[in-house]
C-alpha cells in the first residue's frame, strides 16, 4: 500500500513540474529564449496563415464582384432586347 502512495506522490510531483512547459519540450530543453522562439514561431505562423486567408478572401470577393457585374450586364442586355421588340411592334 506505501508503495501506492509513493508512486502517487511522485506522479502528482511530475504533473507539478510540467506546468507551464511548452508542449512538446522537455524540461531540460525548456530555457526562456526557447520559450521566445516557440511563441514567436507560433504567432509567425499565425500570421502567415492570416495572410494566406485575406489573400483567399480578396480572390473570392474578385470573384463575386465580377460575377455580379456579368449578372447586371445580362439582366440590362435582357431589358433592352425587350425594350426594342415592344417599339417594333
Amino acid at each position: 500500500m506505501e508503495e501506492t502512495k509513493e508512486s502517487d506522490d511522485y506522479t502528482q510531483e511530475a504533473d507539478s513540474d510540467d506546468e507551464g512547459l511548452e508542449e512538446g519540450v522537455s524540461a531540460e530543453m525548456q530555457t526562456p529564449e526557447t520559450t521566445k522562439y516557440l511563441k514567436a514561431t507560433e504567432i509567425q505562423e499565425k500570421i502567415e496563415a492570416l495572410k494566406e486567408l485575406k489573400k483567399n478572401t480578396k480572390k473570392t470577393s474578385a470573384k463575386k464582384q465580377k460575377a455580379e457585374q456579368k449578372r447586371r450586364e445580362k439582366e440590362e442586355g435582357s431589358k433592352h432586347k425587350s425594350k426594342n421588340k415592344s417599339k417594333t411592334k
